[in-house]
């Protein structure tokens, strides 16, 4: 059922209100896919004529009223018939319902209908100052999930792709410190999503935050044997050898951070909701997907990459600027390791102190259901 209420400042039974309900009424009406459209004006009232000692069936309004003294009848009507007040018009006289029910079809044949966004350019063409639709349903609900998972998958993922990027190349400075990180997490994502398809798993909230999770995640695992294949450059021999110094040098901590990831992806699967289950085991296959490349794949490819120039490949002046970023950052990340190291116990009590307070905050969390 596909629900809208109308929302008037004034009270409903008013000819212009009425005249606006009944136009919304028949113009959904005629859509193709709506089988019937529910509102005040198709409505059988029930009422009791007593000086006739019968009961009156019928419709509710055949035309709207144009006297006064008819609209106040028919207000005293409506809202004394218990069957259509707080059911077809609110407590109060001023939102009156409508509900919409479609031919047989699936959620992706609604979707692809454009019902929902047939109806919605009705409802805004329809909006005017003092009054305002609202839409409700499981139909509604459905399209509109699916137009957000749309928007999220084609805004997000580039965006997340565009960051690391802009950050690599500050970082590197180098065409490959950018592409080769980025296409080794790319290429898993797209393993991940083509295991969804052909396990025949639909496409949910959560999963299709996975783009943008697995990009963030596992764009780490290829800047880390890159990042270790450029130290093992001041090493001897070609780019085969250095590639083979930087697998048994790195590939054991990937590895291990790997699998710390995957256990916390896991765990999601040990919950009772299937969407959740899905989303878990799903991460857990990009991890998977995204370590075992960074492994193979992206050694593979720097084996036979030509040695790269010393020079960056950004424009001068933005070279000078990033060459400085990183020597500070460098810098930074040195004082912090050393005041750690000198002021251990201090660093380990402050650690401390800061989980007791976060474990005591913890029950103040509200569970939004």
């Amino acid at each position: 059922i596909f629900v809208i209420a109308l929302e008037t400042e004034r009270d409903l039974v008013e000819r212009d209100n009425l005249l606006l309900l009944q136009r919304i009424h028949r113009e959904i009406a005629r859509l193709p896919g709506v089988r019937r459209v529910h509102s005040l004006f198709d409505t059988v009232s029930f009422r009791y004529v007593a000086d006739e000692d019968w009961v009156d069936v019928g419709r509710l309004i055949d035309e709207v009223p144009e006297q006064p003294a008819e609209l106040a009848a028919l207000r005293a009507r409506a809202m004394g018939d218990p069957l259509l007040r707080r059911n077809l018009v609110g407590e109060d006289g001023h939102a009156p319902g409508i509900s919409v029910r479609f031919g047989e079809m699936s959620d992706r044949e609604f979707i692809a209908s454009g019902l929902d966004e047939r109806i919605g350019a009705l409802l805004d063409a329809a909006t005017r100052p003092g009054v305002r639709f609202y839409v409700a349903g499981r139909p509604h609900a459905k399209a509109s999930v699916y137009r957000g998972m749309v928007r999220d998958l084609t805004v997000l993922v580039p965006l997340a792709v565009l960051a690391i990027a802009v950050v690599l190349a500050l970082a590197t400075g180098t065409r490959r410190g950018v592409v080769l990180p980025l296409a080794n997490v790319l290429i898993a994502v797209l393993w991940t999503f083509a295991a969804m398809a052909v396990l025949g798993r639909p496409l949910t909230i959560l999963s299709s935050m996975l783009g943008p999770e697995l990009i963030a995640i596992g764009s780490v695992f290829g800047i880390h044997m890159l990042a270790g294949f450029e130290e093992e450059r001041a090493g001897p021999g070609d780019a085969r050898e250095i590639t083979a110094r930087t697998l048994a040098q790195g590939s054991l901590a990937v590895a291990r951070a790997a699998a710390t990831t995957q256990i916390g992806f896991g765990a999601l699967c040990l919950s009772d909701v299937p969407a959740i289950v899905e989303f878990g085991a799903f991460a857990v296959l990009g991890v998977g997907c995204v370590t075992f490349l960074a492994q193979s794949a992206l050694p593979a490819v720097l084996a036979l990459l030509p040695p790269r120039r010393d020079v960056s490949a950004l424009p001068a002046s933005l070279a000078r600027w990033s060459e400085r970023f990183v020597l500070e950052l460098k810098q930074w990340l040195a004082r912090i390791s050393a005041a750690s190291a000198r002021h251990a116990e201090r660093c380990i009590a402050a650690g401390v102190i800061a989980a007791g307070v976060a474990a005591f905050a913890i029950p103040n969390i509200v569970i939004d259901t």
